[in-house]
């Protein structure tokens, strides 16, 4: 599902985008004591979002989440709809994957501007 919403960021439209969790898992850090929250979401037309969350605490498996997918390399605030939600974190370019192209295509498998309104 893609919405455009009536809020603008930096003079942009916001476009909404929503996926499902579908992994959750910690990583340790170099640092002691420190671990990173990596999770993946997928859209309904198969696009693959991995990002960090502040927290485990607004995220789920299986919870809904919206996002922008043209917001990348700077923060944006994500709805978790299932809980209702706000939270923030950072798209990467590197971290959006379209799954209907090979997996060994590297950037080329980032997702043509069309796919962000296939959902």
């Amino acid at each position: 599902m893609v919405a455009a919403d009536s809020d603008s960021e930096e003079g942009q439209p916001v476009i909404r985008m929503r996926a499902t969790i579908r992994t959750l898992r910690t990583v340790p850090l170099p640092a002691p004591n420190t671990e990173a929250i990596y999770c993946e979401a997928r859209s309904g037309n198969d696009i693959l979002f991995v990002f960090c969350p502040p927290s485990l605490q607004p995220v789920r498996l299986g919870d809904a989440i919206e996002l922008d997918p043209n917001r990348l390399e700077r923060p944006q605030i994500m709805l978790n709809v299932t809980t209702g939600v706000r939270f923030t974190s950072v798209l990467r370019q590197r971290n959006v994957r379209d799954l209907r192209l090979p997996q060994n295509t590297g950037l080329l498998s980032f997702p043509q501007p069309e796919r962000f309104s296939a959902a």
